[in-house]
């Protein structure tokens, strides 16, 4: 009962999504809807359903593995997930959201100014902080060791939360970073102005494609 899509869609104008190298490669590949959540579907390329299935039957042996895999890919969704909220909270429609191998795509109407993708840019980060915090705090109120299941999830969510969000802060070409840091110039050259106009739009445009 699973849909499928291409492994990106057209880009169209109008429409922003966040693209690399390893996205060419596989872009004419199959997806999977595997779920939607809030009115946005969400689709695991191929190689990440055959990700899933291999980690699982590896898990028989070692239940590490499965556990690794869907901390990775909650991480990433949630990374995702808060693209597509700021781009709902500037009235853009969020489209879909795609999961590839070591990385995400969440397409979305383009606001049409640089600020407000600027914006959008930090809300993966934005999402990925309070789950670093709660993990910090469980990592440092409860004896890790005496409770091994939460190893992983812990050097998940913190250690590789981390470094997922260096890494996404980097100002190079595809990646958050490219846009994000040039939010700050922008909010003081016009960025209140366009905060009291988004407010004024708000819920006017809002389309979700479901």
């Amino acid at each position: 009962g699973l849909k499928t899509a291409s492994g990106f869609l057209p880009v169209k104008a109008g429409v922003m999504c966040k693209l690399n190298w390893i996205a060419l490669l596989i872009m004419n590949t199959k997806s999977y809807k595997i779920f939607s959540l809030f009115g946005i579907p969400v689709y695991f390329h191929i190689s990440v359903v055959a990700i899933i299935i291999a980690a699982s039957l590896v898990s028989i042996f070692n239940i590490n593995i499965i556990v690794w895999v869907i901390c990775l890919y909650f991480l990433l969704l949630i990374h995702e997930f808060g693209h597509a909220y700021l781009s709902r909270k500037l009235n853009c429609a969020v489209h879909y959201i795609q999961v590839f191998p070591i990385h995400g795509c969440c397409v979305h109407e383009d606001p049409g100014d640089l600020y407000s993708n600027s914006v959008i840019a930090w809300g993966g980060i934005l999402f990925q902080l309070p789950i670093f915090v709660a993990f910090a705090v469980l990592a440092n109120s409860v004896n890790i060791k005496q409770h091994y299941f939460l190893e992983i999830p812990v050097l998940c969510f913190t250690l590789y939360n981390i470094l997922y969000i260096f890494i996404n802060l980097l100002p190079i070409q595809s990646l958050d970073g490219s846009l994000a840091w040039k939010f700050f110039p922008l909010y003081f050259k016009y960025g209140k102005a366009n905060k009291k106009k988004s407010k004024s739009k708000k819920g006017k445009h809002l389309k979700v494609v479901k």
